[in-house]
């Protein structure tokens, strides 16, 4: 503190108190890179602030979640100790994380600068668009996924979708995070397909500061597809801290 003014460190977690007119009004500081882990969870009588990197709940007096980890890690912020403290998980299974094969059927065309427009609005590709230009990849899928099990994609591009028995059942517009797809909804033993449509280097698009560097770094169109694996999540419980 200098001249009644705090400066924090925002690239680490920081606590720290400021009295107001007799009032101590406690501060918590949390580093930009730990956003997408801040979970607040209420269920009317208790309220906590958690950080995981995977969705978590408050049930029976217990922390809950699902992992595909062997190892999840779960901390619960303790405004008394002004820090977060680990919790002792118990995972209820043995998570699944593997690989899954792709091969190429297609490869990609020089994509255009974009795909018409309607209304003062870019138009989305269309069939006949994936059908020219888009990647394509047959997978090999577990022959028996479990509950719970999720399809993980990471990949750089303008639009992905992936095909079950000829039909689209689920896309995604890059905007550099991992695409992640339920499969407990695809039908048994169906041909399953990914396909990826290039990004022109003159399409007139918006992405966040990280997805737009990666975009930088490429001269022409950008297109890859980098992993892809099922993992499946099991049940995991914590007691809360005292």
């Amino acid at each position: 503190e200098q001249d009644g003014v705090i400066t924090a460190d925002a690239s680490v977690i920081t606590a720290f108190t400021v009295v107001t007119e007799g009032v101590p009004l406690a501060i918590l500081v949390l580093p930009a890179e730990v956003a997408d882990g801040v979970w607040v969870l209420d269920d009317g009588a208790t309220r906590m602030l958690v950080l995981s990197e995977e969705p978590v709940w408050y049930h029976e007096g217990r922390l809950r979640g699902r992992t595909g980890s062997a190892r999840p890690e779960a901390r619960v912020y303790s405004p008394l100790r002004g820090g977060f403290a680990c919790v002792d998980v118990i995972v209820e299974g043995t998570a699944v994380d593997e690989p899954v094969p792709a091969t190429s059927t297609s490869a990609p065309a020089e994509p255009p600068a974009g795909y018409g427009s309607a209304e003062g609005r870019a138009s989305a590709p269309t069939d006949g668009d994936f059908a020219r230009r888009a990647a394509r990849y047959e997978l090999t899928l577990p022959a028996a996924l479990a509950a719970h099990s999720e399809l993980e994609v990471r990949w750089t591009g303008d639009v992905a979708r992936l095909v079950v028995g000829g039909q689209v059942v689920a896309d995604q517009f890059w905007a550099g995070t991992e695409w992640v797809i339920d499969l407990g909804v695809l039908p048994e033993g169906a041909a399953v397909a990914l396909e990826i449509l290039p990004l022109s280097p003159e399409a007139a698009v918006g992405l966040p500061a990280s997805a737009q560097r990666q975009r930088d770094e490429v001269a022409g169109a950008l297109w890859s597809l980098d992993s892809l694996r099922v993992v499946t999540r099991v049940p995991w419980h914590a007691e809360l801290p005292s």
